[in-house]
């Protein structure tokens, strides 16, 4: 059986690296960039047991010794292709994005809690050295921690030496009480520590908080959880402690616990924008774990002619299976695909897909899914028959000279979307114009779509030109795209899939 290459990208956030046992690499859609992560936590013990964690912890954790010098080899082996500019070169490298293609950090971060373990000193002390030795003073240290083994003796020092280095701490504070802290990490560790070790951090140099907030249960944090929370950052300010900026997150890929769910982007938004209300910068990261379910379509409509013959249109359905696959890691995908597209979709690993035929069952089943999830996303990709004929009973003769076929207009599915789901729908639909379209009319035209069906996003292109000049319509804003890849990546990260 042929493995499938590795393709670093933003979904893909495994700690593995080859053959490498401390050093991996993560493409960080936080950091637009690479990011070179160091494991300190090999057997995955960690202070914290977060809901929300990605780490697989059934097995009991266990607290393995690091190997520095297996490190600093794995280190100096990736820093000498990063020094050399040849890293692009190589798999799997070679397959991040031309834009991404900058190293962003060196990151302490792995599979549990960096400040326990008694190597960090040593570690932190070794990357200065490799780094300086690859003349990459201008790539950033960062360590992401709880902050929970600051106050022992060998985490003092190994902050003192990250700090020395102009390292940048990423402190975890996802609570202000408690009680939500117990529920949301699930530590031995008392809060109070937690918040003490971030003083200690933050009146040294400052940190960047990063907060993670998602649905439990189907129930988001309360206002009086968030209004603690915002209190105990800004104890922290008013105590001396210098914080750079809060990170208010959720969740962005499959959590330990299936019962953890992301926040909209609105509701992320909200509370950012208590603590600037307060004068403390805030930035939102918006994730999909476990948001709105999602219909893709695929293929073309088969309108038939008699028993045997059906028109239809030149779709192979690669363009709908290909969203469905890049959005199915984070979304509940269901595709609706036409017979050749439900062919690529088998192969693409589709776990969810429904065959259709005609104009009108497609539109028939597509209601039903509508119907059923009025706050879900549609991303109708599908080519549709726009007439079809009156299909004679049984197979028509081959013997005869001539067959005239009248056609008749097929139901305009894409107007009726909209009403079937209401205001809360995304609804993202797909025009090919004429050969001869130009820019400016293409706009025009794709526009005139989303504004007749409710359309929240247009993916427009000319006829034969997809693989060269796309564009992403909305009813005011439009963006430009060379690729149809660039179009269809920008399409699955766009910021109406967060919310």
């Amino acid at each position: 059986m042929t493995t499938k290459a590795r393709v670093l990208d933003f979904r893909d956030h495994r700690r593995e690296l080859g053959q490498n046992r401390y050093v991996y690499a993560v493409v960080s859609r936080r950091a637009q960039g690479l990011s070179i992560g160091l494991n300190l936590n090999p057997g995955r013990d960690c202070s914290f047991l977060c809901r929300y964690c990605q780490v697989e912890r059934s097995a009991p954790p266990q607290a393995v010794p690091v190997l520095l010098d297996r490190l600093g080899s794995e280190l100096e082996a990736l820093l000498g292709l990063v020094g050399s500019g040849k890293l692009w070169q190589h798999p799997p490298f070679d397959t991040v994005r031309d834009e991404l293609r900058r190293v962003a950090d060196i990151a302490f971060a792995g599979d549990g809690e960096p400040s326990t373990s008694p190597q960090l000193a040593a570690a932190v002390a070794m990357v200065g050295l490799a780094r300086a030795r690859h003349r990459l003073e201008g790539v950033p240290l960062r360590l992401l921690s709880n902050g929970s083994g600051f106050h022992t003796p060998t985490g003092r020092l190994a902050l003192a030496r990250f700090h020395a280095l102009g390292g940048e701490l990423w402190f975890k504070l996802d609570a202000g009480t408690p009680q939500a802290y117990q529920r949301i990490n699930c530590s031995t560790v008392p809060l109070e520590r937690i918040l003490d070790n971030l003083m200690l951090a933050s009146r040294q140099r400052p940190v960047v908080v990063q907060s993670l907030f998602s649905e439990l249960h189907g129930q988001a944090p309360t206002a009086a959880e968030i209004h603690a929370w915002v209190q105990r950052l800004l104890q922290v300010v008013q105590s001396g402690g210098r914080v750079r900026e809060v990170q208010v997150t959720t969740v962005a890929r499959a959590p330990r616990d299936p019962a953890c769910r992301a926040l909209g982007r609105t509701r992320l938004e909200a509370i950012a924008a208590q603590l600037r209300g307060h004068g403390l910068a805030a930035s939102v990261h918006p994730g999909r774990w476990g948001r709105r379910p999602v219909l893709v379509t695929a293929g073309a409509t088969r309108n038939p002619i008699d028993s045997m013959r059906c028109i239809t249109a030149n779709s192979s359905g690669g363009t709908g299976v290909a969203l469905a696959q890049a959005l199915q890691p984070d979304h509940a995908v269901h595709l609706l695909a036409s017979p050749q597209a439900q062919l690529r979709a088998t192969a693409a690993g589709i776990e969810s897909t429904e065959l259709f035929e005609s104009t009108d069952d497609l539109m028939a089943r597509m209601e039903r899914w509508v119907r059923a999830n009025p706050r879900g996303i549609v991303v109708h990709a599908a080519a549709v028959g726009d007439y079809a004929p009156r299909a004679s009973a049984g197979k028509v003769s081959s013997g005869k000279a001539s067959w005239e076929l009248s056609l008749g207009p097929t139901p305009k599915i894409l107007d009726q979307v909209r009403a079937w789901g209401g205001p809360d729908l995304v609804l993202v639909s797909f025009k090919a114009a004429a050969p001869d379209t130009g820019d400016q009319a293409l706009v025009a035209i794709a526009r005139e779509q989303a504004q007749r069906t409710g359309s929240d996003l247009v993916f427009a292109n000319v006829l034969g030109r997809l693989g060269e000049r796309v564009a992403l319509v909305t009813a005011s804003t439009h963006a430009w795209y060379q690729q149809r890849g660039d179009a269809l990546q920008a399409l699955i990260e766009h910021t109406l899939l967060d919310d």
